[in-house]
């Protein structure tokens, strides 16, 4: 097992932060680090998304505008002809049983945060234009 409580380093969060800012695939950076970073990646992701989502839509964000952009569990599942209940294909859970297709759902999900955020980014770059 491996210890998620320790954040993710610094070095690694802006890497992550230059990929995002210069459309660089974040999925290349996941497929180089070890499976608690992975983990870590994932979370960092999800509080750029939603810190900037919230910058960009104010009290209108919901998380649910970025993961409908997400394939749904059950099809991921399908799609990888995984046959594990539901419940254990989530990062933290399946990442002990299926590694690599969990690193592969994450990079997903991670592919769809980061243009989210660059999406929020546009919003706020012409907010700002016209403020």
């Amino acid at each position: 097992m491996f210890d998620t409580t320790q954040t993710l380093r610094t070095s690694l969060k802006l890497q992550l932060l230059h990929s995002v800012l210069h459309s660089i695939p974040v999925s290349e950076l996941i497929d180089s680090l070890a499976i608690a970073d992975v983990i870590k990646s994932q979370q960092y992701l999800w509080d750029l998304t939603i810190e900037f989502g919230l910058r960009a839509r104010s009290t209108h964000f919901s998380r649910r505008e970025v993961t409908r952009k997400m394939l749904p569990t059950t099809q991921y599942q399908k799609k990888m002809g995984c046959t594990e209940p539901e419940y254990v294909c989530k990062a933290r859970e399946c990442v002990f049983v299926h590694p690599g297709c969990a690193i592969q759902k994450v990079k997903l999900h991670a592919e769809v945060m980061a243009e989210s955020i660059r999406e929020y980014i546009k919003i706020i770059e012409d907010y700002e234009i016209l403020a």
